[in-house]
């Protein structure tokens, strides 16, 4: 059973420069690291370094690549542009399976803005990321019939759909998990969202015995 089972695996392909003036190559780099640094900190997401993604800069077919060489569910590529002081980034992001565009935008900011600590180009695009793959694996999880689903994305939509208000969806939320506990028996994870389902049926008064689910938690 692998660990990873449970995470997409984002590859962040280094963004290519518009132009051809000096330094355009680190910069593509910068902002790289920047979405890989940003993209990590979600607990739900599994990012390739750098330092196995960087090399498929140059390949036409780099998302393609990721796939086949990286393992990687979902590629995060584009490109950018420079205007005196202000970078204009162009970001997609494509599901690697069915080679689907998932999203895309640009972000402008200043150059200035990749060198702080925290840059508000760099948090945007990845918040977005992540919101809009979530948004993905729930559509197709809702969809799809269970046994055919990865494990990632019966993780993802579980989560995603429990804390959605429908009863609904909060039925399938539980199928999803009970999925999840059939094919990883011996991982943690599945059982404690199992749990989490029980604290918010509760919560949210669908419960018929408050005290049973309280104990199942």
């Amino acid at each position: 059973e692998l660990a990873n089972a449970l995470e997409p695996t984002i590859a962040v392909i280094p963004l290519s420069g518009r132009g051809e003036g000096p330094g355009e190559s680190a910069l593509g780099d910068l902002i790289a690291d920047i979405l890989i640094y940003q993209l990590s900190r979600n607990r739900h997401l599994k990012v390739i370094s750098r330092l196995s993604s960087a090399h498929l800069r140059e390949r036409p077919s780099a998302p393609m690549d990721a796939k086949a060489l990286l393992g990687a569910n979902y590629a995060i590529a584009g490109s950018f542009a420079l205007s005196g002081s202000r970078i204009t980034a162009y970001v997609e992001v494509v599901e690697l399976t069915s080679q689907s565009l998932v999203w895309a935008d640009r972000q402008v900011a200043e150059v200035e803005d990749l060198f702080q600590p925290e840059s508000q180009m760099g948090l945007a695009i990845a918040e977005s990321v992540s919101r809009e793959i979530f948004r993905h694996e729930v559509r197709y999880a809702a969809m799809q019939p269970i046994p055919t689903l990865p494990s990632y994305r019966l993780l993802l939509g579980a989560i995603t759909l429990m804390h959605r208000a429908g009863r609904a969806d909060f039925l399938r939320a539980r199928q999803l998990i009970e999925r999840l506990i059939e094919l990883h028996a011996r991982n943690p994870q599945p059982y404690a969202w199992m749990g989490m389902w029980y604290v918010l049926q509760a919560a949210q008064g669908w419960s018929s015995d408050v005290a049973e689910d309280s104990e199942q938690a």
